[in-house]
């Protein structure tokens, strides 16, 4: 696309109001929603992206509990157990049961920080026929 078409079509978009979950925003009138976005007012935040390629198995990071029978087929000599000491760590009793999940239990640290709100987990994330052609 070329700056002459960007601007011809971002032109009529910047007199659409602006909506966060489907509440209509005017950049005039200042909402209280907008109000509590307002950066100034949000103090040590931080996004954070773990991402671990080469030595990470990521299914013995986050194991899917629904399928830990298979899971556990796959994985009979590096599994992580159900009981004893080295046992995963059920991250959060309150999600479906189609969709719990469980920590490594080195993670201890991590789950902490989900059960206070300040992590959050994003399996899945990726495009369909990954050909490797950005490394």
């Amino acid at each position: 696309m070329n700056r002459r078409d960007f601007l011809r079509i971002s032109g009529p978009l910047s007199t659409t109001p602006l909506l966060i979950n489907a509440i209509p925003l005017s950049a005039f009138n200042p909402y209280d929603m907008l109000m509590a976005l307002d950066c100034d007012t949000v103090s040590e935040r931080a996004l954070i992206i773990i991402k671990m390629d080469g030595g990470n198995d990521g299914i013995n990071t986050v194991i899917p509990i629904p399928q830990y029978d298979l899971y556990a087929r796959q994985r009979p000599s590096i599994k992580i157990p159900e009981q004893g000491s080295g046992k995963y760590i059920l991250l959060d009793q309150k999600l479906r049961s189609a969709d719990q999940v469980a920590l490594h239990p080195s993670l201890k640290e991590i789950k902490s920080l989900y059960d206070q709100g300040f992590v959050n987990i994003v399996q899945g994330a990726g495009y369909p026929s990954p050909n490797r052609s950005h490394f």
